[in-house]
């Protein structure tokens, strides 16, 4: 009876998939920056990226964020238009532990994926 108890222990086990969430917070400014911004602080990353060609309608963007081993990656994704317009994208992503790490930022419009920002970094 306890191998049976044990085996089903493992084959539950088996079947999860651990992750790991972070708190994150992301959002549009129309603040004109040219200025590309990264810091880390206290296991949390922040972020600022200009676009000078981003589509108008930055409400309808949202980000996803991704793990695969130590590398994080940010997809930005939305609804395109054909006027264009500057916008200022921040983010902040916490929750981290030590380790060293990369963060890119994806963009992704027009059929076309554009690796906007790459950035190797550690946590203490």
């Amino acid at each position: 009876m306890k191998y049976y108890f044990f085996l089903l222990t493992v084959l539950l086990l088996t079947g999860c998939t651990l992750t790991e969430n972070y708190p994150v917070q992301y959002g549009f400014s129309n603040e004109i920056t040219t200025e590309t911004k990264f810091d880390v602080a206290d296991k949390m990353i922040k972020a600022e990226v200009p676009f000078a060609d981003f589509s108008c309608d930055q409400k309808s963007f949202k980000a996803t964020l991704s793990r695969k081993n130590q590398v994080l990656t940010m997809r930005l994704k939305g609804t395109e238009t054909t006027e264009r317009c500057s916008a200022n994208f921040f983010t902040s992503i916490s929750g981290l532990t030590a380790g060293n790490y990369q963060f890119r930022l994806v963009y992704e419009h027009g059929g076309k994926t554009d690796e906007v920002m790459s950035k190797d970094f550690s946590i203490p």
